[in-house]
């Protein structure tokens, strides 16, 4: 059995790549596996508000641009077209449940040769 694994980071250069998860794991030598993708967004209004928030100096440049800052990120698309996509809309508490709600129904991912399998691994 193969290990789960978990990759939560923005990829923001790697978004627009449309097969950049084969291309990864080809180049990271993994084997073949079903690729599950959640992915997870908010609106401008929280995002800004979590930004404000977090109070982080960072984030300085952000809230000092935001229309600028939005219009560039905020309309980011992943053109992934690898996996089983998922989208969480993360505006309140209830965008938590719903992404480990994924996770457990993803949770155990079979390969082809065992039973139950419903995808090429």
């Amino acid at each position: 059995m193969g290990h789960s694994v978990v990759l939560d980071a923005p990829f923001v250069a790697y978004l627009s790549d449309p097969d950049y998860l084969l291309t990864a794991t080809a180049r990271a030598g993994w084997p073949e596996t079903r690729i599950q993708v959640i992915q997870v967004t908010a609106s401008a209004a929280v995002v800004k508000q979590r930004l404000v928030d977090r109070g982080l100096d960072r984030d300085r440049v952000k809230l000092d641009d935001w229309d600028s800052y939005w219009r560039r990120f905020g309309a980011l698309e992943c053109r992934w077209q690898s996996g089983q996509h998922h989208f969480v809309v993360n505006d309140d508490a209830q965008a938590l449940r719903a992404v480990e709600k994924l996770i457990t129904a993803t949770g155990h991912i079979t390969t082809p040769d065992e039973p139950g399998s419903d995808q090429p691994a």
